[in-house]
């Protein structure tokens, strides 16, 4: 669970917490933290569950909800694709983008361009928890396709550009020629160019991943 501003979510000045002051989710997260059930890391703004047998039974009582067990599933996936975009595994970020993308899109408008886009937002959605992702990005002559800007300098900073029927490494040589890591100043260190192509035949995705180079 994400906080953006834990002591602002605890809404007190000392770390006392009663059942009477549960009125939302927000407060219940809290009154987990103080009990111990639950951490919470200020670095990351993130908490997780400390305790081997609660997380256990917690992971348990996921797997017994089918509905749960999707979104746990969903969530899973979404981690493991920001990863491997992070690191640059391409093939498996190409795989990871087919999957989603059948997922989410309405069989109806499956080869829009908008389409795409919402696919491909939805799929990173457990990356909004470390990256601001904006559609559209005004950067260098134009408009990164997506953009996503770090929370935290030690994760890269990446724009990614779609393509249809054409190829990965058109969508890499556009970022290039169209200066949008200009758009990326305070990131030129630590930036990935990700061009992503979709074959509207094949359905089939192909990605390409570089480190910028200055």
């Amino acid at each position: 669970m994400i906080f953006k501003d834990y002591y602002k979510i605890l809404g007190l000045e000392t770390n006392k917490v009663s059942l009477n002051e549960i009125k939302n989710r927000d407060n219940v997260l809290t009154y987990l933290i103080h009990l111990g059930y639950l951490n919470y890391d200020k670095s990351t703004k993130l908490c997780r569950i400390p305790n081997k047998e609660i997380r256990e039974e917690w992971e348990s009582a996921v797997g017994d909800s089918a509905n749960f067990s999707k979104i746990a599933e969903m969530i899973r996936n979404s981690e493991k694709l920001l990863k491997w975009t992070q690191q640059g595994v391409a093939e498996r970020v190409a795989a990871a983008l087919d999957e989603a993308h059948v997922s989410v899109a309405d069989p109806l408008d499956y080869n829009d361009e908008s389409s795409l886009k919402t696919a491909i937002i939805l799929a990173y959605y457990t990356a909004k928890s470390k990256y601001t992702i904006i559609k559209e990005l005004p950067a260098g002559y134009g408009f990164a396709d997506i953009g996503f800007i770090p929370l935290n300098k030690k994760d890269p900073a990446m724009i990614i550009e779609l393509k249809y029927d054409k190829d990965a490494d058109t969508a890499i040589t556009q970022i290039k020629n169209k200066k949008y890591p200009a758009g990326f100043e305070n990131y030129l260190d630590n930036l990935l160019l990700v061009g992503v192509n979709y074959d509207k035949t094949t359905k089939v995705h192909e990605c390409v991943i570089e480190k910028y180079q200055k």
